[in-house]
């Protein structure tokens, strides 16, 4: 009867070879965050990118291309990060831009804030709306999503602050803060690998939203060590982490 190899060992038996045996990885993905708006007198804010937390079964020696969402610039969208290698697609969309007055829709599915006269509400977190603009006052984002998958919490993809006249919208979890009039009617930008959505504008420039960010966590003793894009590599007891803020790859 032949022998069962370890786990990330190659599999012979009657002289045949099956294959370099699975294993399985964590990850975390992020889409890129939505530009807050520049639509009405008083944008909303972006909406954050989808946050994605799973595990899945990675094959010794098959390449995954790690792609890294943009955020969104001028009212759009951001931009979807992927992995993909092998019958493996994991896809993380990117957050709405604010539209008019309202803000963003986020990749998880969560609303904007709507806006009265003079304020824009809050862009869409991924684990929450939203805040709705009080008279003159722009809405806050809605919150964002911690991971510990380095060993440390860390929150992403929040939404972007609404623009106003008399106060304006806080971003949250790196999201950028709504643009208030006269004073600074820009909307600020989103932090960059974050997935937070840009804040709202005074008709000016709206802000843009973060790039996505994609974290792998591989167990140490299956990892290949092969990479493109230059991940930072850690490590967090038993487990490689691999953190990509711009494309690249990963070979099993």
């Amino acid at each position: 009867m032949p022998f069962l190899a370890a786990r990330g060992e190659s599999v012979k038996a009657f002289g045949f070879t099956s294959g370099k045996a699975p294993y399985t990885f964590s990850y975390v993905t992020v889409g890129g965050g939505g530009s807050g708006s520049t639509g009405g007198n008083y944008g909303g804010g972006g909406g954050a990118g989808n946050f994605t937390s799973s595990s899945n079964s990675a094959t010794k020696s098959t390449v995954y291309t790690v792609t890294v969402g943009g955020g969104g610039t001028g009212g759009s969208n951001g931009t979807n990060s992927t992995i993909v290698g092998g019958i493996l697609t994991i896809t993380s969309v990117g957050g709405g831009g604010g539209s008019g007055q309202t803000g963003g829709r986020s990749g998880n599915g969560f609303t904007g804030g709507a806006g009265p006269l003079f304020a824009g509400g809050g862009g869409a977190g991924s684990s929450a709306n939203g805040n709705g603009a009080a008279d003159r006052v722009g809405g806050g984002g809605g919150a964002g999503t911690a991971t510990s998958i380095t060993g440390s919490s860390v929150t992403y993809a929040g939404g972007g602050g609404g623009a106003g006249v008399d106060g304006v919208g806080s971003g949250a979890n790196g999201g950028g803060t709504g643009g208030k009039n006269p004073e600074s009617p820009a909307g600020g930008n989103a932090s960059g690998n974050t997935g937070s959505g840009g804040g709202g504008a005074v008709n000016n420039t709206a802000g843009q939203g973060g790039s996505g960010k994609i974290i792998l966590s591989i167990p140490t003793v299956s990892y290949s060590g092969t990479t493109t894009g230059s991940p930072t590599v850690t490590t967090n007891g038993s487990n490689t982490i691999l953190q990509f803020n711009s494309s690249g790859t990963y070979t099993g």
